[in-house]
């Protein structure tokens, strides 16, 4: 494997990894935005 190839592959990587991060982020905060009910605080019965 050249210098090349390496240095592609991990640019490559990386932005396939901060992609998937973000994808996760935004169906999280969508799911989160949906249900209002989960983000409220409920109350301590301890």
């Amino acid at each position: 494997m050249t210098t090349y190839e390496a240095i592609s592959l991990m640019v490559m990587f990386s932005m396939f990894v901060i992609t998937l991060i973000s994808l996760i982020i935004g169906i999280v905060k969508a799911i989160l935005g949906s249900k209002k009910i989960i983000t409220q605080p409920r109350p301590q019965s301890d």
